[in-house]
């Protein structure tokens, strides 16, 4: 298999689209799970850490562009649900 030379999301020589990086919303570390480290995570971005592009997209859970303190209070919020008993997806957490 060969390698792309990717321009603006489309390679330079065959055409093809550069995938984007799948994320699952709130798993900032990337660990295919949502716990605390990730909350720690989002906490480390408000305080200026610099996030990879995959990181932020999951952190940004609102959708807003900016990985802030809203995000983190819809964390808590999730996490609160959880240990209340709720058992559905943040995304699905979120969409209610």
């Amino acid at each position: 298999m060969g390698s792309h030379t990717f321009e603006n999301g489309v390679c330079t020589e065959c055409g093809a689209k550069e995938s984007e990086p799948e994320h699952i919303p709130g798993d900032t570390n990337g660990d295919g799970n949502f716990s605390v480290t990730d909350m720690l995570k989002v906490k480390s971005a408000i305080l200026g850490e610099a996030l990879s592009e995959v990181s932020a997209a999951a952190g940004d859970i609102n959708a807003d562009g900016i990985v802030n303190a809203s995000d983190a209070a819809c964390i808590l919020q999730y996490a609160a649900a959880v240990g209340a008993g709720y058992t559905g997806t943040l995304e699905e957490y979120m969409a209610k």
